[in-house]
This record gives structure tokens, sequence and C-alpha cells, in this order.
């Protein structure tokens, strides 16, 4: 089933080319999430000052089950750049949802998502090994190892004793 696209131009002029472009990366975003209910493509152009040019406003919002994912771009003065800077942060928001929905993110027992540090089980693997942010779980904390080094720096050496044999 192909998704509904609803395109709407503000004070822009309608182009048969630009519809048909809308249409192609509306329906490529379908292939990537087939859920997707509806696709409402909004273009305009707010200000028409001469001296600043005239940037686009592209807003696509997209209507999945459960939610709404919606994108604005109003940055460039060029309508095909907008609009193609606009469809793919359109593919990446939808790409995350279907990932969310497929539960590909992984979770923690709360619900949060992982935030990327070791906790745990996990310090004792991999590249942290043997190293840990806790002070007292090594029995030292800065401080001692601080005066530790200072002490050791201030000591005399220790004279070497030769056996003559």
């Amino acid at each position: 089933m192909e998704t509904p696209v609803q395109i709407v131009f503000h004070e822009v002029a309608h182009s048969p080319a630009l519809e048909t472009l809308i249409r192609e990366k509306a329906g490529k975003l379908g292939a990537i999430f087939p859920r997707l209910m509806r696709c409402h493509v909004s273009i305009e152009q707010p200000h028409r000052h001469k001296q600043q040019g005239n940037p686009f406003n592209v807003r696509i919002a997209l209507h999945v089950p459960g939610g709404e994912l919606v994108v604005n771009r109003d940055h460039h003065e060029d309508v095909y750049v907008a609009l193609r800077d606009a469809f793919d942060a359109a593919r990446r928001q939808i790409e995350e949802h279907a990932q969310k929905v497929r539960r590909e993110v992984k979770r923690h027992i709360n619900g949060q998502p992982a935030s990327g540090k070791q906790t745990g089980e996990q310090q004792g693997r991999g590249a942290n090994r043997g190293r840990t942010t806790n002070p007292s779980a090594t029995g030292r904390s800065r401080k001692s190892r601080m005066i530790r080094i200072m002490h050791a720096a201030n000591r005399p050496s220790r004279p070497t004793v030769r056996n003559a044999a």
C-alpha cells in the first residue's frame, strides 16, 4: 500500500517537478517503515527579502502508529536542497522509530535507553578492565596516591652494596 502524501505550497508557486520529487522521497520513507500512515509536506517561503535571499521552510509530518514524527528545515535558498535535507532528517527519525518498534534499541530494566556508561558486571570486561573510577574500590584515594608519589621523589637513593668476593 502506498503512503498517502499531502503536499501544501505556501507563498511558493506550485511545481509538478517538486511534487514528483516529494512523492518519490515519501515513497522511500514508506519502504523503510511500511506502517507509515500518512505524510504531510509543507513548503513555504515566509520572507521575500531581496538582500537576505529567500530561504525555504520545509515541514514534514509523518504519522505513525502511536504518534507523529515532525521535521522542520528552514535554512536554504534552494528548495531542492531544503527538501533533500528535510527528507534526510525524516529518514533518520523514521529509522530510529522503526528500531524502537522492533525493540532493537537496548534498554535497561527501568525502561531507560542504554547510556553507554559501563555498569556492574560490564566493568570487568573489555578495554576498561582493571581500571575503576571509584577510589574506594582500589583502597587508595587520589590524594594518598599523590602523597606516595611525592614521598618517593624526595627519598634519597639507596646506596648499592657490592660483594667483594
